[in-house]
């Protein structure tokens, strides 16, 4: 084997206890089974964990949110809203791909200097409690110092990264269940990867065999987070090259699975009042609601549902309005009513 560069300090083992949320435990519930190919065919734009002048130890939020990047871009390919959704939160970058800031992420769960690293528990967390911010806000990019680096979101960077809340469940489940080991088997990180993509550590000190895999090495040290794909024995790493592989029984440790729902529909639609005839047509991605069951006609106030039910054809149920307040539909916020204004055509 061949030793290269040391890289790695960023991740800190913590531990599972009783409350760690343990994959299929029944914490969280079944998530749906969502790539039965275990092939997530969707890969953001790498970006170095490095600067020119410090290596910041940011891997379990470059590992992380790359990973959470791929999934939702995977899911963009069968959901048509999520791409404006991400392209309304300021989270495309310069290459059209889907890119979070790790600066933000890392700052808002404590981290705030070099060479001090993180746990899962801690970090994951902060993400579900803060959100994420688009990467173009708070970039990573070769010029920063340790000073320029570690620097404190603005509030509005801060209000900007709780709106991804409002549009998507971000959570977690650590695929380890046997609490003696802190590695998962190839069977258990294949069931998770079904559901959402894995982040996982591996020992910095990486040590090439003459095939060029990644091999365990002598002495196992978990310091180092990247992203993991069991169907390759893929690593999406933070330092170049970007991708590599490992040997097919190499033990990543702490495998961690991501998940995330989209919360609600971005595309505009029709909804009533439970117990009203008002017709309002919904905008999630504004989040205002446009009145469109009253109308003047020949010089006459029409109020409630009638005509909107004249036109299409007497009853509600033909155009297929939801009802606020049922299924999933938000109530109508009577503090966020637009005005629809008629357009004279000639």
């Amino acid at each position: 084997m061949e030793n290269k560069e040391y890289k790695g300090g960023g991740f800190i083992a913590k531990p599972l206890h009783e409350k760690s949320w343990l994959f299929m435990g029944g914490k969280m519930g079944a998530y749906p089974i969502i790539n039965t190919t275990d092939n997530y065919d969707y890969f953001p734009t790498d970006e170095a964990q490095q600067t020119n002048y410090i290596d910041p130890w940011t891997c379990v939020f470059q590992s992380a949110l790359h990973e959470l990047a791929k999934l939702i871009g995977w899911k963009s390919k069968t959901d048509s809203d999520i791409m404006p959704i991400m392209t309304e939160l300021g989270c495309i970058d310069g290459f059209g791909k889907i890119n979070f800031s790790v600066r933000f992420s890392a700052w808002m769960a404590g981290m705030r200097r070099s060479g001090v690293g993180i746990d899962y528990e801690t970090a994951l967390n902060s993400i579900r409690k803060y959100g994420v911010l688009g990467d173009k806000f708070l970039p990573s990019t070769p010029d920063l110092t340790e000073n320029t680096f570690w620097v404190e979101p603005t509030d509005e960077m801060k209000a900007q990264a709780l709106k991804f809340k409002e549009w998507f469940d971000f959570n977690y489940e650590t695929v380890v269940r046997d609490f003696l080991k802190s590695y998962g088997t190839y069977e258990q990180i294949k069931e998770a990867h079904k559901r959402g993509t894995i982040i996982g550590c591996v020992d910095g000190n990486y040590e090439y065999m003459e095939n060029g895999l990644i091999g365990q090495g002598r002495v196992l040290k978990y310091n180092h987070s990247i992203g993991y794909d069991e169907a390759r024995y893929k690593i999406t790493d933070s330092y170049p090259e970007f991708k590599k592989t490992l040997i097919p029984d190499y033990k990543i440790g702490y495998p961690t699975v991501l998940y995330c729902v989209k919360k609600k529909p971005m595309t505009p639609y029709l909804v009533k009042e439970a117990d009203l005839p008002n017709v309002y047509l919904h905008i999630p991605i504004v989040g205002m609601w446009f009145g469109v069951s009253s109308t003047t006609i020949n010089g006459i106030f029409v109020e409630g549902g009638e005509w909107y039910k004249a036109f299409v054809g007497g009853d509600y149920k033909n155009a297929h309005i939801k009802i606020a307040g049922k299924d999933g539909i938000p109530e109508i916020d009577k503090t966020k009513i637009g005005e629809i204004k008629p357009r004279l055509i000639s």
